[in-house]
């Protein structure tokens, strides 16, 4: 059955579109409920949501129009209201243009086309997956793009869902003019912040990795510094409005960046000591950035600059910014200052452990442990981190959350074994602390994930690991255990760890706890030998639990029940309680509560047995509970009991047999004449219509659980038995 889905903007979009189409058409109601509950289904399955046939179904959503009508007219009864429905009515009131946007996604993601968008957003969600990139707030950096993807549609900021856009210069362009748009940041300031600092970045390195290419950051300013071709590359066209950035001329090239124009203070040549001020200027008046996105900026900028020297900038607007962006580092839209000194430091930090071997670093880790230093040198969060090392260490590989700082290629498990390897040393053992010492730019999960994740490393005790090339086991003993494994299996079908020559292994390597050294040992045997917990089977062989517990007993004279228990966990797991007495059952004597013994430990007179017992049955079936004597029955080696009259009449008894609801440990069953064919509900009703009982069933109960044929007040067939217990008193 498929999971009730709560409805969304768009299917509501939908909906309240069909609501409108039937007061206008009533008589059309029918096929109109019925195209939308097709358009909502195949909204779904685009979408890749498993549905059954109630989805979005007619009945549904003529139920759903209800709430709709109550929305728009109050005096209209409804049973039912939806915050979702209420809210998207509000809109459709207030903000037409807005929801028609809506609307217009929600046809989009109807249409089979709408396949390449979702996608795109599939895809997106995979590589979030793959590198573990914000797996926590992954759905919140889906709402943040097609928050930021809706109002730049509205705002004609782009012609296409962020969803489907493939070039990631593309994306960069849509989300510079986004953030100059400060109407945006004002009325969704949760959803801009999230998208700016999480989802913007983490979807362009998407796209730079899907292109397989890492194109430089901001092509349209680094041309500003390409004044040794004696031309002057623009920044922004001639907008001044702080606000938003005009997109008139979308149509003839959907990039605004790109453009060309003359700024009317013209081309000036080098000025050596004007770059120093503006340096200067950028380091102590911008410590939070400059914004390179803004043209009121650059105004402010030349004001500061005069401020602070006495002269005008006699740079273009568009040489002025490409002279402050040549001067800090690119990020978010802002241009930051972070000091030579800092950025330096950062360096010998990596380096220092890539000296030592060292191959992994997290951006998070870096930051965590020297945010000190790195905040006060103008390097404000773990994004900016990742563009100063991307702008300084070119040749690293940096993927979403760390970089790998050598020239092999490396996925992420790889690079964190090798440095887990690097820095284990000679130690026997390392604990988490430890290796979190050792890898201090590597968070302690993924020290955990890369110790878990292969058979190189091998768990010892309570956060402690082992390696498992650090064992030691030569090829005698490796051969004797082969040999061993194989014989107990082709004698027993499975060889216990216990069973097999490991003393001066375990000797040998002293420091490892027995759960190690069997985990070791089991995985250098695993290519003839399958692992059923600490027992062996030969490859692709099942191991039979009852086979196990029988060749476990096989060996004994005497065990108890704990016992075998115990070995019943170790060799499979947990096991039901009447599994296990059923299975010591068929190879030993139960002889009271506890113990059990081998069959050659008793001396059954079987014909003294069966005549004793056939003096005691007046009937052919009495309860385990109704026999309180053994002076008739001939002594076995042993004291007569219930436990050991049941072993008895299980395999011994050549006239009786013994039965029971369920194998257990309180006596409760029934001893049963060999030739009654019936099962042990015709047992039951047979006992009942030998007795006097009363055949109603409170009395029925009574006298099954007295007589020990039942243990519990429960049996969903008490009628049909009573029935039966009346028929057969009639017929006597």
């Amino acid at each position: 059955m498929a999971t009730r889905i709560k409805w969304d903007q768009y299917e509501t979009a939908l909906l309240i579109e069909t609501f409108w189409k039937i007061e206008k058409s009533p008589d059309e109601k029918k096929r109109l409920i019925s195209e939308l509950s097709q358009k909502l289904r195949q909204k779904a399955q685009n979408a890749g949501i498993d549905i059954d046939e109630l989805f979005r179904n007619e009945n549904g959503i003529s139920m759903q129009l209800a709430p709709i009508a109550h929305a728009f007219f109050p005096e209209r009864p409804t049973l039912t209201s939806s915050a979702m429905f209420e809210r998207m009515v509000q809109m459709y009131k207030d903000d037409r243009e807005g929801f028609e946007i809506v609307l217009s996604e929600a046809n989009k993601m109807v249409n089979i086309d709408y396949d390449k968008g979702a996608s795109g957003k599939e895809a997106f969600g995979r590589w979030i997956d793959r590198n573990e990139a914000a797996l926590n707030i992954k759905e919140d950096i889906f709402e943040a793009i097609e928050l930021c993807s809706n109002y730049c549609l509205k705002k004609n900021i782009v012609r296409k869902s962020f969803w489907d856009i493939k070039d990631e210069k593309e994306l960069y362009s849509a989300g510079c003019k986004l953030l100059a748009m400060k109407a945006f940041k004002i009325l969704h300031k949760k959803a801009s912040t999230l998208f700016f600092s999480k989802a913007f970045p983490l979807y362009r390195q998407y796209l730079k990795e899907e292109q397989n290419d890492m194109p430089d950051k901001l092509n349209q300013i680094e041309r500003i510094t390409e004044e040794q071709n004696g031309q002057e590359a623009t920044f922004i066209s001639g907008n001044d409005n702080s606000n938003s950035i005009s997109n008139e001329n979308t149509d003839n090239n959907r990039d605004d960046w790109n453009q060309t124009s003359t700024d009317s203070t013209g081309v000036c040549e080098n000025d050596p000591e004007a770059n120093k001020l503006i340096a200067e200027v950028l380091q102590n008046s911008y410590p939070y950035g400059f914004n390179l996105l803004s043209p009121i900026e650059a105004l402010r900028f030349r004001k500061k600059y005069f401020e602070v020297t006495g002269k005008e900038i006699q740079y273009s607007d568009n040489r002025l910014l490409g002279e402050i962006y040549k001067n800090g580092i690119l990020f978010d839209g802002k241009v930051y200052v972070v000091t030579e000194e800092t950025i330096l430091r950062l360096e010998e930090t990596i380096q220092t452990l890539v000296q030592k071997g060292l191959v992994i670093f997290y951006y998070s880790e870096i930051y965590d442990k020297n945010e000190s230093w790195l905040f006060d040198g103008k390097v404000v969060s773990v994004e900016m981190l990742k563009t100063v090392l991307e702008t300084r260490q070119p040749d690293y590989q940096y993927k979403a959350n760390y970089l790998i700082a050598c020239g092999e290629s490396y996925n992420e498990k790889e690079a964190l074994i090798s440095d887990l390897n690097t820095v284990w040393g000679d130690f026997t053992l390392r604990s988490f602390t430890e290796l979190s010492e050792l890898l201090p730019y590597v968070p302690l999960t993924k020290i955990k994930y890369a110790l878990t994740s292969g058979n190189q490393f091998v768990w010892n005790s309570f956060e402690t690991y082992t390696r498992k090339d650090y064992f030691n086991c030569n090829d005698d003993q490796l051969a004797a255990l082969r040999y061993s494994a194989a014989k107990l299996c082709s004698d027993k079908g499975s060889a216990t760890f216990e069973e097999l020559p490991v003393e001066d292994i375990i000797a040998e390597n002293y420091e490892l706890s027995e759960t190690a050294i069997i985990d070791i040992i089991f995985s250098l045997l695993s290519d003839e030998f399958d692992r059923n917990r600490k027992a062996l089977t030969r490859k692709g062989e099942k191991i039979s639990i009852n086979d196990a517990i029988a060749n476990y007993c096989r060996d004994r004279e005497e065990c108890s029940f704990e016992e075998v228990e115990q070995f019943s966990k170790e060799t499979v797991g947990e096991v039901r309680y009447p599994v296990i007495v059923e299975a010591i059952n068929r190879t030993m004597i139960r002889v009271d509560s506890e113990r059990f013994v081998a069959d050659n430990m008793v001396s059954f007179d079987i014909e003294s047995i069966d005549n004793a017992l056939d003096g005691i049955l007046k009937g052919n079936v009495i309860g385990m509970k109704e026999i309180t004597t053994f002076g008739a029955f001939p002594y076995c080696g042993y004291q007569w009991n219930l436990f050991l009259l049941e072993s008895y009449c299980r395999r011994f008894s050549r006239k009786f047999r013994y039965d029971c609801a369920t194998a257990n440990s309180k006596n409760a069953g029934a001893i049963i004449r060999a030739e009654f064919a019936g099962n042990y509900h015709a047992a039951m009703a047979e006992a009942v219509a030998c007795s006097d009982t009363d055949l109603n069933v409170k009395d029925v109960f009574d006298y099954l659980i007295s007589s020990g044929l039942m243990l519990k007040r429960q049996y969903s067939e008490i009628e049909d038995l009573i029935r039966k217990a009346t028929l057969l008193r009639k017929e006597r």
